[in-house]
C-alpha cells in the first residue's frame, strides 16, 4: 500500500507516520534534569511538547499530560500508538495528540515522540490494519489532531520551529 516500516529502538506501539511531526530528543544521563524514572522522564520531555504545542496553536488549550494509562478496548489495539493512550502522553480535552517512545541506559535516554497535525487516511489504514480488529475505531475514539486541513508541509515546519524553542528553553 506504499507505506514505508521502521522499527524504532524505542519500541512502543505501531506509529503510522503519516499527517504527523515526528521527532527525537536524547538526553545524557550527566544532565541535571535526567531521571533514572522513565516516567520522570516522560513528563519532562512531554512538558515542552506542551509548550511547543500551544506556541504552535498560538493559544492556551486545556493540554495536559494522561495520568493514568487507560484498559484497551480490544487486545489487538494496545499495539497501536495512536489508538491506546498511556501514561504521560500529552492529551487536548481527554484526547491523545502526542505519542512516545523511550529507552534509557546509563548513558542517558533517546525519546521518540509523534504529534498528530491533521487526521490520516482512513481509507489506506483500513487496508493495512488487521481485519475484524478495533484499531481505526480506536484511533479516531482517543486521537485528537491539531489541524483539519491546510498545508501539512508548513504546519511541519512551523511545529518543528515551536518544538526547537521549547526544548532550547527548558534545557
Amino acid at each position: 500500500s506504499g507505506i514505508d516500516l521502521a522499527k524504532r529502538p524505542t519500541g512502543g506501539g505501531v506509529i503510522f507516520h503519516l499527517t504527523d511531526y515526528a521527532f527525537s530528543f536524547l538526553l545524557p544521563s550527566t544532565h541535571p534534569l535526567f531521571s533514572q524514572n522513565t516516567l520522570e522522564n516522560y513528563a519532562l520531555v512531554n512538558s515542552c511538547v506542551i509548550t511547543a504545542i500551544e506556541n504552535f496553536l498560538e493559544e492556551k488549550s486545556s493540554l495536559a499530560l494522561l495520568q493514568n494509562d487507560p484498559i484497551p478496548s480490544d487486545p489487538i489495539s494496545q499495539h497501536f500508538c495512536m489508538a491506546k493512550p498511556t501514561i504521560y502522553d500529552v492529551t487536548i480535552e481527554g484526547k491523545k495528540v502526542g505519542g512516545a517512545a523511550q529507552r534509557r541506559t546509563k548513558r542517558g535516554f533517546l525519546h521518540q515522540g509523534s504529534i498528530s497535525l491533521m487526521p490520516p487516511p482512513f481509507d489506506l489504514l483500513k487496508k493495512v490494519l488487521p481485519p475484524n480488529s478495533d484499531v481505526l475505531n480506536q484511533m479516531k475514539r482517543h486521537s485528537h489532531y491539531l489541524m483539519r486541513k491546510g498545508d501539512l508541509t508548513e504546519a511541519k515546519k512551523r511545529l518543528k520551529k515551536a518544538l526547537i524553542d521549547a526544548f532550547e528553553k527548558k534545557f
